[in-house]
């Protein structure tokens, strides 16, 4: 891949190695953003397209990202002193905040899954993705090899939990929005896994493909193995994610406000 490569966050010390890592693998055509005027840059590289911009905005990304093959994210606030220090005092506060900041995350993620990408439209899009992963099951089913029928049996079982998890929240979120949004973080859990087995079952096909060839053996049976070590040992769990969010509300919702 030698098309256009976007860096956001360039200026900074890690985005500035990346530039320099790129030039190295014969990117030409790259183009370096950051917020921080150039002076402040800890590296500023030639023949790179160097942009100062904020690219919070639609406008400014959309700018960015223009004409673009690869765009590597790196804009963001990593937290300043007490993040990054690893000694005294820092290190502890750091500790101590780390939670509330990732929980929080976390919980935005998850209420925007459930609000703006599964409610709004009536669980479409998620029942869509549902359906394209019913493809792939029928392409394992069709290879016909153990380790393929092996994934396609998981894979099915979390595809139903993912459906039924959709349609719950496609159908309650106006009239019990509690019910619904106590489990958005395992709704969350569930379609990243859900998703991430999918992807681990389409390149199970494709190293069997492969493999068929000949092609770099010992590395297309890693990835067969792979993928069914994904199936067996984490989409097994989606069922029960399942149960906790379809059936498990009552006993979130049924404590007070101040318990939480």
């Amino acid at each position: 891949m030698k098309g256009k490569a976007v860096i956001t966050g360039a200026g900074g010390f890690i985005g500035g190695h990346l530039v320099q890592f790129l030039k190295n693998q014969g990117f030409s055509d790259i183009r370096a953003v950051d917020q921080k005027p150039l002076d402040d840059w800890y590296q500023l590289h030639g023949n790179v397209e160097n942009l100062v911009m904020d690219v919070q905005g639609i406008d400014a990304c959309q700018f960015v990202c223009r004409d673009a093959e690869v765009v590597y994210n790196l804009a963001a606030d990593m937290g300043g002193m007490g993040f990054i220090e690893e000694t005294g005092a820092a290190q502890y506060y750091r500790d101590a905040r780390i939670l509330t900041i990732y929980e929080g995350t976390t919980a935005i993620q998850a209420n925007d899954l459930i609000g703006r990408k599964t409610a709004r439209d009536g669980g479409q899009t998620a029942l869509a993705i549902a359906a394209q992963v019913a493809g792939t099951e029928a392409a394992l089913a069709a290879s016909g090899t153990g380790m393929a029928l092996a994934v396609a049996r998981r894979l099915q079982a979390a595809r139903a939990a993912f459906t039924d998890v959709v349609n719950f929240v496609a159908g309650n979120t106006k009239a019990s929005p509690n019910a619904v949004f106590s489990g958005s973080v395992p709704y969350l859990m569930l379609a990243g896994n859900v998703v991430a087995g999918w992807q681990m079952a389409r390149s199970l096909l494709i190293a069997q493909q492969e493999l068929a060839k000949g092609v770099d053996v010992d590395f297309m049976k890693a990835k067969i193995t792979t993928a069914r070590f994904y199936a067996d040992h984490l989409l097994t769990k989606a069922p029960g994610m399942r149960d906790s969010i379809v059936e498990g509300a009552d006993c979130v919702t049924a404590l007070a406000l101040e318990a939480f």
